[in-house]
């Protein structure tokens, strides 16, 4: 599969579940900040999990 298409899968399911969940909750007016949060989260887990993997394969 090409990268292409993988990150192209992500980021429409990244959107829908976000956009669904908060419809089906009534509170739709929230997905840009629950998107943003959710945006925020992943890069700082991705930083943390990258900052992990330098440590561990200098040792």
């Amino acid at each position: 599969m090409q990268l292409s298409n993988y990150r192209g899968m992500c980021w429409s399911g990244y959107l829908s579940t976000h956009t669904a969940m908060l419809d089906s909750l009534g509170y739709r007016e929230l997905t840009p900040k629950a998107i943003l949060a959710h945006t925020i989260g992943g890069l700082m887990a991705a930083m943390i999990a990258h900052g992990l993997y330098v440590i561990i394969t200098l040792f």
